[in-house]
């Protein structure tokens, strides 16, 4: 089961995401502990390393990646949806239930229906 408190900041990269997770970090909202700071952004991207990690494999499998037109379907299998479940419920209890993430392959993973 997935709990309702989980927020997600949605767009594209360089689209004001890392502002808008900034912020809400700010007011309180778990996203994860891992800022990911890069030369371009120093204050950190504050998109969660697990999310990452997860949605980059289920690109991998499908032998593509975020930043190439996809022209297939991406499909997702049951382990990997299995890992998923096992990730935001892990999450949940970390945090008490109330987290989000903010990480821009979302959308497109979403788009395709994985997420």
């Amino acid at each position: 089961m997935v709990d309702k408190h989980i927020w997600l900041v949605l767009g594209m990269h360089r689209s004001g995401t890392s502002l808008l997770a900034s912020w809400l970090h700010a007011c309180g909202l778990e996203l994860g502990g891992n800022t990911l700071s890069r030369a371009y952004n120093r204050k950190g991207n504050f998109e969660n390393y697990e999310v990452i990690k997860y949605h980059n494999e289920i690109l991998s499998r499908n032998n593509t990646k975020w930043n190439i037109p996809i022209d297939k379907k991406i499909l997702i299998s049951k382990p990997n949806k299995e890992k998923v479940r096992k990730l935001l419920k892990q999450q949940n209890k970390v945090y008490s239930g109330i987290w989000g993430w903010k990480e821009p392959r979302t959308c497109l993973l979403t788009f395709y229906g994985v997420i």
